[in-house]
């Protein structure tokens, strides 16, 4: 995992906010902050299993930094088609993977039971990408990010801080690999460059 460069004052909000979930959302019990959510994705894929030569799906409509995730392991990455509804084509005839991924795009939540139907047949693991619905939900008023085993979210997407992001599981704290420590150190050229960007974006 990379060191947190995200100060703990831009993240004390984030953490106030999950905080305040309701008891409907409490089995989602561990939370890792990271820097970017590449990051995230990536401690994802290791608590699914994800190592050399290992299958991940992933829709073809993607970011390019989830790829990246998956390479840094040495998986391999195979892709399923999605329609224009931006839902998955064809998963009910996809090869074995260790893990899937389920994209929530442009925050708007991804219908999840073709991809429960798809792990039930190939015993892969989903993980939910929600790097833009921070505090988005469903239909079913249930947050974005937390519908299934692993979910990442990228908060510096939908809020004005230069970094930010996490990984949300139902595993007990002990399963998944240790906090990294936060810097709150002096503040990087780099963290001042992209602070301005985010407050020229909003």
């Amino acid at each position: 995992m990379a060191p947190l460069s995200v100060s703990i004052q831009d993240l004390r909000w984030a953490d106030v906010a999950c905080q305040e979930l309701d008891d409907t959302e409490a089995q989602m019990t561990t939370v890792r902050y990271f820097s970017l959510g590449r990051f995230a994705m990536k401690q994802a894929l290791v608590a699914c299993g994800v190592g050399e030569n290992d299958s991940v799906m992933l829709p073809s409509f993607i970011c390019r930094d989830v790829l990246a995730a998956i390479n840094e392991l040495g998986a391999i990455a195979t892709f399923y088609d999605v329609d224009k509804k931006l839902e998955p084509i064809g998963l009910d005839s996809a090869p074995k993977s260790k893990a899937i991924i389920a994209v929530n795009y442009f925050g708007f939540p991804q219908n999840l039971e073709p991809f429960k139907k798809y792990c039930v047949s190939s015993g892969a693991k989903i993980i939910e990408d929600n790097a833009h619905g921070f505090l988005s939900r469903d239909t079913n008023n249930q947050l974005l990010g937390q519908r299934t085993e692993y979910g990442i979210t990228s908060f510096r997407k939908s809020v004005r801080t230069s970094d930010g992001a996490m990984l949300t599981t139902s595993h007990n704290d002990t399963e998944i690999a240790p906090q990294l420590e936060f810097q709150n150190s002096a503040v990087s050229f780099r963290d001042s460059a992209l602070s301005l960007f985010a407050q020229i974006e909003r």
